[in-house]
């Protein structure tokens, strides 16, 4: 006969037992999950789980914000003035600076490029190199990449190229 609270279960070399036994004293059962600790398993699994998102979303961010998306513009051939004609810096430099330089650089900044004042402030601050636009500051300050780039139209840079080419005269 079977004690009573214990059920027989048939098996293959006769009747087995389903008696509940207490495996770990200590081990209590909180919301159906092992507890060990006096912490259920689920908060460590979630506290794991949430750790990892955390880490991923910041690995996520730092991948791809840190993405920069720059454009690479070709360098356009700069045409050449017209055969014979001379750059002249008061009818066509002047003008360049009054519209595109002069409110910064209007005393305060160097070079001082106000009407009047600009082609001695350029000569005396070693701006512009005669003859050679390359290694010019001015030049340098005005081409795509320079400083000063944005304020300078690119007709406008072929016009200071060709007169500081032309031996920058003050003309």
């Amino acid at each position: 006969m079977n004690p009573p609270g214990e059920q027989v279960l048939p098996g293959k070399n006769g009747p087995l037992l389903n008696i509940e036994l207490t495996i770990h004293p200590v081990k209590k059962i909180c919301f159906g999950l092992p507890v060990l600790n006096q912490k259920p398993l689920k908060i460590k699994y979630m506290r794991k789980i949430k750790l990892i998102n955390l880490i991923s979303v910041i690995l996520g961010i730092f991948l791809f914000g840190a993405c920069e998306y720059a454009t690479i513009q070709p360098d356009v051939p700069i045409p050449p003035p017209p055969p014979g004609d001379s750059t002249s810096f008061s009818l066509k430099v002047q003008p360049i600076f009054d519209t595109q330089c002069a409110f910064c650089h209007a005393g305060s900044q160097v070079p001082d490029l106000r009407s009047g004042n600009s082609y001695q402030s350029l000569m005396n601050n070693n701006m512009v190199v005669k003859f050679n636009s390359a290694e010019s500051v001015l030049y340098q300050k005005v081409i795509p990449g320079g400083s000063m780039n944005t304020y300078c139209p690119s007709a406008d840079i072929a016009t200071i190229k060709y007169w500081i080419d032309e031996g920058a005269k003050n003309n």
